[in-house]
């Protein structure tokens, strides 16, 4: 019967979060991902399309390993259910266009299926959060504040002599199985999600499995081409989209 909310982002001794530096390619929408740095000269060209990326638009998330603490004051919850002040996104971080194939024809156009083991995957929040690097207080970072700040100066907490919050969005990284499905067939950005949802359906009805066990998202492969990444959600894979190379899912 209490309201208890998540404050900090457990830090433990003599070691730090792991961070990684992102870029979202304007032209086809990648994630461009490296390991974060204080040195990093940053991103220069797209990893899948190779256009021109900003520099200013690097931004860092933080994987909370250590998991996170509440903070002291417990309330009463009211009626009201509370909002949640993050989204997530999937993205598959890898970039080779090479990938060993199976080719179908399926009703007059070209299905090209490559099977992933271990294929790296990252989740991250769209939402940003302020975070002191030496406690591991944090406060979100709406867009009504400070949308386009990196930094703010505050007291946060008695005990903690840094007054900065650093700007950094949450995720983490696995790998699991993946198959990546390239259909010969142009479309918009939009229709190509209806046509990943359709698959992700489709291959929950025919594999006997719950629509939570696979995910998917997609990923730039040329103009008006896309890949379908469909991946297990189970971190180190379940086998679920390994069957799809030899089940009539299509």
């Amino acid at each position: 019967g209490k309201l208890i909310r998540s404050r900090y982002i457990r830090k433990v001794p003599n070691k730090h979060w792991k961070m990684y530096d992102y870029v979202q390619c304007n032209s086809c929408q990648t994630l461009n991902m490296e390991i974060h740095t204080e040195s990093s000269p940053g991103f220069e060209k797209c990893k899948q399309c190779g256009a021109d990326l900003r520099k200013s638009a690097k931004s860092t998330f933080l994987i909370p390993d250590f998991g996170f603490i509440a903070e002291s004051k417990i309330s009463t919850p009211t009626l009201v259910k509370p909002e949640r002040t993050y989204r997530t996104e999937a993205a598959f971080v890898n970039y080779d266009h090479q990938l060993p194939e199976e080719t179908y024809d399926v009703n007059d156009l070209k299905v090209c299926i490559a099977s992933i083991d271990n294929g790296p995957m990252a989740i991250l929040t769209t939402d940003t959060f302020f975070v002191c690097q030496s406690c591991g207080y944090a406060q979100e970072a709406t867009q009504s504040r400070l949308p386009f700040v990196n930094s703010i100066k505050q007291q946060h907490i008695a005990p903690c002599s840094c007054d900065s919050l650093e700007k950094f969005a949450l995720g983490y990284r696995f790998e699991t199985d993946v198959v990546r499905i390239k259909i010969n067939k142009a479309c918009n950005a939009e229709e190509a999600y209806s046509v990943l949802q359709a698959i992700l359906l489709s291959a929950c009805a025919q594999l006997n499995i719950d629509n939570r066990e696979i995910a998917g998202c997609l990923q730039y492969c040329s103009a008006g081409i896309f890949y379908y990444i469909l991946y297990d959600t189970t971190p180190g894979g379940a086998g679920h989209v390994k069957r799809l190379n030899s089940h009539a899912m299509l």
